[in-house]
């Protein structure tokens, strides 16, 4: 897989469903996207749930784009995936939260 920079997490799901063609595949995987990076932002997912949800939503979603691979090989695959996705759900937790702060702020 190439390596990218930071990618916002927009970027990131339509990287992995390039190749899924069914528009309701793709929806509901950007709906769970969704739900993750929302729960996480409200701190009802740990780090170790959201790496959990994290790799179960990709290895459906590369299980998907690559039905001849193995278990083990979607494992491999989706271990940069996960941290890719980590990262940009941590910044956009932070952006929401920072911005839902400086509003509360401004308010008093």
């Amino acid at each position: 897989m190439r390596r990218w920079s930071r990618v916002s997490l927009h970027t990131l799901i339509l990287k992995l469903l390039d190749g899924v063609s069914d528009p309701a595949t793709r929806a509901d995987i950007t709906a769970t996207f969704s739900i993750i990076t929302e729960a996480y932002v409200r701190g009802r997912l740990d780090e170790n749930r959201l790496e959990k949800a994290l790799t179960e939503l990709i290895m459906d979603a590369l299980s998907i784009k690559h039905p001849d691979k193995s278990i083990d090989e979607l494992k491999n695959m989706s271990q940069e995936w996960v941290e890719k996705f980590r990262r940009a759900i941590r910044v956009t937790a932070l952006r929401i939260r920072l911005g839902a702060s400086l509003l509360r702020e401004e308010m008093i």
